[in-house]
């Protein structure tokens, strides 16, 4: 009987010790999944916090510094049209934002340029009255257009037409960033205009390339223009009348462009009109003044070239 009950008192000490080591592992596997959700939680939480917030942070960045070489696009060409500055000026774009590495890519971009045509154009007709033969010029208008097709921030194009740089956020009417030459000046008895008709070609190039693109903007021809050069003894102070036409995409940025300088220049409501589309955005802006005692325009052609290699 003695040997009986140890036999069962052993047997029973080594299911105890088998049960014991099994919880054991299994509280170690629990404790490992545990740590495993934990991880992935908070990895789920950068991911969808932190990531959008950082490359947000990226792509604004980035957008800037497109502004920011658009308006240096935009100064080398006014040096070139104004002051007969060097022929050739190069102005480098990034066409890509930085990235979150391993997790987010960065965000690319594309430059563009299109030639003018019958969808963007700038004619000026100046007019010394009866007896006179009208001076008339015309130009096509080629736009250069970098896409920024950010995800995270808000998309955004700008584009380079007749010496205005045109912002187009996404979702909302273009504006012009940064204006074209338009000096326009009223005082009892004087009002004076100054403008730039820019005679953008060159070969239709598209690039997405990563990394930096450059842009040049080489003058071909430039000329400075009065009314006195024009019409001489026959154009006598405050005859001259004058319209500008201007045909684009973004008709709507160049109307919203002209009310406002209209406004701040002095002059009376009943000496000028302007138009512009009646639907949509595209279209044709057209601006008349009478009575201007003195115009001088910047005529100019410069070629834009986008990217590096021949197109």
């Amino acid at each position: 009987m003695g040997g009986s009950n140890l036999a069962r008192e052993r047997r029973r000490y080594r299911r105890f010790r088998h049960l014991r080591r099994s919880r054991r592992g299994v509280a170690t596997v629990i404790g490992a999944l545990l740590v495993v959700v934990i991880f992935f939680t908070i990895f789920g939480v950068f991911l969808t916090q932190t990531i959008p917030i950082w490359m947000g942070q990226n792509e604004t960045s980035w957008t800037n510094s497109g502004e920011m070489s658009m308006a240096a696009f935009k100064t080398d060409v006014d040096l070139q049209y104004s002051l007969g500055a060097s022929p050739v000026y190069s102005v480098p774009f990034s066409l890509s934002s930085s990235g979150v590495p391993v997790l987010a890519s960065p965000t690319q971009g594309s430059l563009l340029f299109t030639g003018g045509g019958s969808t963007a154009y700038a004619n000026l007709t100046i007019s010394a009255g009866p007896g006179t033969i009208p001076y008339a010029q015309n130009v096509s208008t080629g736009t250069l257009t970098m896409n920024l097709p950010n995800r995270y921030a808000s998309p955004e194009t700008l584009a380079f037409q007749n010496d205005a740089v045109i912002r187009v956020p996404n979702g909302a009417p273009p504006t012009i960033a940064f204006s074209p030459l338009f000096a326009l000046r009223h005082m009892p008895g004087n009002t004076s205009l100054a403008l730039v008709l820019l005679n953008t070609v060159g070969a239709e190039r598209s690039t997405s390339a990563p990394g930096t693109q450059p842009v040049s903007s080489t003058l071909l021809a430039r000329s400075v223009i009065t009314t006195h050069d024009l019409f001489g003894a026959n154009g006598s102070a405050g005859s001259f009348g004058v319209t500008l036409r201007i045909g684009s995409i973004y008709a709507c940025a160049w109307e919203e462009y002209f009310a406002n300088a209209l406004s701040v220049s002095g002059i009376a409501p009943g000496s000028y009109t302007l138009s512009g589309p009646t639907t949509g955005c595209a279209g044709t802006v057209l601006l008349t003044l009478t009575s201007v005692s003195f115009c001088t325009l910047y005529l100019a052609e410069i070629d834009i070239a986008v990217g590096s290699g021949s197109p």
